[in-house]
Parts: structure tokens; C-alpha cells; sequence
């Protein structure tokens, strides 16, 4: 198969993706915004050019316009691209910076797979969790609004949305989800493993080592006021597991809580 693979800041989430389809024969052409000075084998990229500045007429919002020329600029590489005889089997776009907008209108046979990795809320940036932040501003919230067209613009476009977990799927308005797809990108083992030659440096005085832990007998973790009370759960089952491996641990937020090994 002939793919595509295209993210403003390539490879992004398909870092992995890319050498797992060369390796299994298809042809791979990738497209970003930025240069790539070390190419991996057997993939071809392209990094589109930027358009002219559009002058005295100018966007309310500086990111939507950049976004939408960010989606000009892939259609005229895909162009380019098509005149030289390449047809994509599937192409697969970051939805989130206006890079799949037009794609449709150069490859309308291609299988086009949005990756919409958000669905931008106040939430997200911990409005109504954290209490620091206070109100969101209502210019905030509009732009959010805003970032959102790109995703909803390829998930009409598309073929079908995919995302590797159920939380970021959860985060599209509840009408969307049936379009998508949860695919779990899966863990490189090799990548993600211990590595006993580790080794990390807490104070001037104090470096661990593998097998080193027993030197520390007391952790401190330092969290915001509400992360105690809101997030208490998450905090508290990572401290017990801590604490269950012979440490003294101490969260300090509006109060302090200590626990021994004993009470953990």
C-alpha cells in the first residue's frame, strides 16, 4: 500500500507508526511543517513551504489563521505530490492544525483516517478542578471554541476518527464518538524497560543507583492545595504503593499527612 502520513510537527504521534509500515513493505510518504535532517530508511519526506504573509487583512484570532494557511500549504505539497503519480491507498492526518482540510478535495479515493487527539475544554487545563486558576476568561474559552473547527472539519471529511484511548475519544461531544475508532498504539518494551545502569541525582551529596533505594527513608511530595482534595484518590493510591516499599511519606498541600511503613 501506498500511505501517508502527515503532522505539522512529523513524525509526532506516528514515530512508531512509520517504521512498523515500511518494515512491513508499504510505501511511506510522510509530510510536516518542520525540516527532518536525519530521515529514517525507506520513508520519503516532505516539509511544505510557507505561505506569503496575507498582508492588511488579517484573522480575529492569529491561531485560527494559521491553522487555516497550514491547511493551504499541505494541499499545494499534496499537489505537487499527486502530479508526480502518488496515490495514497490511506492517509492519516493530525487533525489538530488545520493540516487535513483540503486533503479530500486532492485524494477523494483515498481512505483518510483523522487522528483528533483533543477535543479542547476548560476542563483540560484543570478549570473547575484546580481553584488557583480561578475563572476562565470568556476570550480563553471562545478560542478554544475556535481550535476545535480543525477537528470537527476532518472528522467530517474522514472515514473514521482514530484515537488510542477511550479518554481522549470521551473528550468529543457524546454524538461524534460513534465515528471513531480506539485503537491502542501498544508499548515498545524494548524502549520502555528498566535500565540498571540508571541512575539519579537528588542532592549534591546523594546519588541513586539500581538497588540503591533502601538509602532513602523519607519521600516528600509537594502538590497543589486542591490536588488534595480533588485528586486525592489517584495521589493517594501512588503514595500508599510508595509507602508499602518502606518509605516515610509526607504530601504536603493545605495540611501536611505523614505515614509510616506501619500505617501505610
Amino acid at each position: 500500500m501506498q500511505i501517508l502520513l502527515v503532522h505539522q510537527n512529523f513524525p509526532g504521534q506516528f514515530r512508531d507508526l512509520a517504521p512498523r509500515l515500511i518494515q512491513r513493505g508499504h510505501q511511506v510518504v510522510a509530510m510536516g511543517q518542520r525540516p527532518m535532517p536525519k530521515v529514517p530508511p525507506g520513508l520519503q519526506y516532505l516539509q511544505y513551504e510557507p505561505l506569503a504573509d496575507g498582508g492588511a487583512r488579517q484573522l480575529a484570532d492569529p491561531d485560527l489563521e494559521q491553522n487555516l494557511k497550514r491547511g493551504a500549504r499541505v494541499q499545494a505539497q499534496a499537489k505537487r505530490l499527486k502530479e508526480k503519480g502518488f496515490e495514497p491507498d490511506a492517509v492519516v492526518a493530525h487533525s489538530g492544525w488545520g493540516e487535513a482540510l483540503y486533503l479530500r478535495e486532492v485524494w477523494p479515493r483515498a481512505i483518510l483516517l483523522a487522528y483528533p487527539e483533543l477535543y479542547a475544554k476548560p476542563e483540560l487545563l484543570g478549570f473547575g478542578f484546580d481553584r488557583d486558576l480561578g475563572e476562565i476568561g470568556e476570550g480563553l474559552r471562545q478560542s478554544m471554541k475556535r481550535q476545535n473547527f480543525m477537528a470537527l472539519a476532518a472528522i467530517a471529511d474522514a472515514d473514521a476518527a482514530v484515537v488510542p484511548t477511550q479518554f481522549q475519544r470521551d473528550t468529543f461531544p457524546a454524538h461524534l464518538r460513534g465515528r471513531f475508532q480506539v485503537i491502542h498504539e501498544g508499548v515498545d518494551t524494548e524502549r520502555a524497560q528498566p535500565y540498571p545502569k540508571r541512575h539519579v541525582r537528588l542532592s549534591e551529596q546523594l546519588m541513586l543507583r539500581h538497588g540503591e533505594a533502601s538509602r532513602v527513608s523519607s519521600l516528600f511530595y509537594l502538590t497543589p492545595p486542591t490536588a488534595v482534595f480533588l485528586g486525592w484518590v489517584s495521589y493517594g493510591e501512588t503514595m500508599g504503593l510508595v509507602a508499602m516499599g518502606g518509605f516515610l511519606v509526607a504530601v504536603a498541600g493545605v495540611f501536611l499527612v505523614t505515614r509510616t511503613p506501619k500505617e501505610a
